[in-house]
């Protein structure tokens, strides 16, 4: 009888060990498992079980262990911290997965048409924003009507024209545009705005052989007078509307370009004041400039003028996101001029007149305008192509053609453009 129920009872032990190993809790042999079995239930529990967060299988009642010596595992553990304790930690599981970039509207080219080359984020259309600061500076030709003359006699007589001093001027620049998903085109409207002003002061003080003569169409006021100090000041406002579509594409592996048409208008305004003083008076010839002679000129010209663009950018990719990139646009405007002179003086001529306005408006004709700039620029693309930042620097030339329409000209000027250059900073964001 004894026999048989130790028999029996190596059996039962045999079963459980092998159970055990089974399930991959006690990794043991058939000799441990005697021993294993014989020891406390929780002690043996600890030693092999693994704890995972949130779980209590080290605390388990010892009734638990009758039938495999170990709990009911828990569910899979994910991004779980190990617990302390004389159990295995189960070991931690990283989630948050790579994304997946995923591609939208992907272009269908046809053979016989240029890929496109555009800004493309992950949409069928998208918007982009620019913004722009501009440091430019403004000539004008016909504007040197300031002469000193040395009346020391001498053959020839010396005369030397006064050059107006330019200066660099802020400004800015704003457009909105939207790329279309139809054969990668875009269309866009941007808006400039640049104003500026310069003066030019001179005086010859007390000296006896130099004079200053302004050299300019005064009506009654007789333009060969003669002074010791004037103060000439130029003022110019431009504004800028532009509304056109482009579309850009690889003409090479690394060479992009972009045509572009549309329309344009021009707004500007311009304003040339001569102040003329003599306080101690002086004789040109047979003309006598009576001591505390004043005079005011002010010579005003507005325009606007719309019509047709045209233009095409080019872009060299060099890696990296940096390209460089020459521009050039040409448009013609119907232009529409009004002008006034206002004349004042405090010195009576023959024809007396010391105050007079001269005005004529509505004067229909064509102006050309041609704009070239050259830089560098740097773009990127963020979180899975959804947004692309853009930033460019560059320097640049304007010619607007025919623009002093000033009533100063006392014979027709040989040179009256209007010229504009300088540098741009702009940065643009698609999305």
């Amino acid at each position: 009888m004894l026999k048989m129920n130790l028999w029996i009872f190596f059996s039962l032990c045999m079963a459980s060990s092998l159970f055990a190993v089974g399930e991959g809790n006690i990794p043991m042999d058939s000799q441990d498992s005697l021993s294993e079995c014989a020891a406390d239930p929780v002690q043996l529990l600890a030693k092999s079980c693994p704890v995972h967060e949130g779980s209590n299988l080290c605390a388990v009642h010892p009734q638990q262990l009758a039938s495999n010596c170990c709990a009911p595992r828990p569910p899979q553990c994910t991004c779980c911290k190990p617990v302390r304790c004389t159990c295995k930690p189960c070991k931690p599981v990283c989630c948050c997965p790579k994304k997946e970039c995923p591609t939208y509207c992907p272009p269908i080219m046809y053979p016989g048409y240029n890929q496109a080359a555009r800004f493309d984020v992950n949409h069928c259309w998208s918007v982009f924003f620019d913004g722009s600061f501009l440091y430019w500076m403004a000539m004008e030709g016909g504007l040197d009507l300031i002469a000193v003359e040395d009346t020391v006699p001498s053959d020839p007589v010396h005369v030397s024209l006064a050059q107006m001093k330019y200066k660099y001027k802020p400004g800015f620049k704003a457009g909105i545009g939207l790329n279309f998903d139809t054969d990668d085109w875009d269309g866009w409207v941007e808006y400039t705005n640049f104003h500026s002003h310069t003066n030019r002061r001179i005086s010859v003080g007390s000296s006896p052989s130099l004079i200053i003569i302004p050299v300019i169409s005064t009506g009654g006021v007789a333009p060969n007078f003669a002074y010791t100090f004037v103060n000439e000041k130029w003022a110019l406002k431009l504004n800028i509307g532009e509304a056109a579509v482009s579309r850009w594409y690889y003409v090479g592996q690394n060479l992009v370009f972009n045509t572009s048409f549309g329309g344009r208008g021009a707004w500007i305004s311009q304003k040339l004041r001569f102040h003329l003083e003599n306080p101690n008076g002086s004789i040109l010839g047979s003309n006598i400039t009576p001591p505390g002679t004043i005079s005011n000129f002010t010579y005003s010209s507005s325009s606007w003028g719309a019509g047709p663009e045209v233009g095409l950018n080019t872009e060299w990719n060099m890696g990296g996101g940096f390209r460089l990139f020459g521009n050039g646009e040409l448009d013609i405007l119907f232009t529409r001029y009004n002008r006034r002179a206002h004349l004042n003086s405090n010195m009576i001529v023959v024809s007396s007149l010391n105050d007079e306005y001269v005005t004529e408006k509505k004067i229909n004709t064509l102006r050309t305008h041609v704009d070239l700039e050259m830089g560098l620029a740097w773009g990127w693309y963020f979180n899975c192509r959804e947004w692309h930042f853009d930033l460019s620097a560059s320097y640049g030339y304007q010619v607007f053609f025919n623009q002093n329409m000033f009533l100063v000209q006392i014979a027709p000027l040989t040179e009256n453009n209007l010229y504009i250059h300088g540098a741009t900073a702009k940065a643009r964001l698609d999305f």
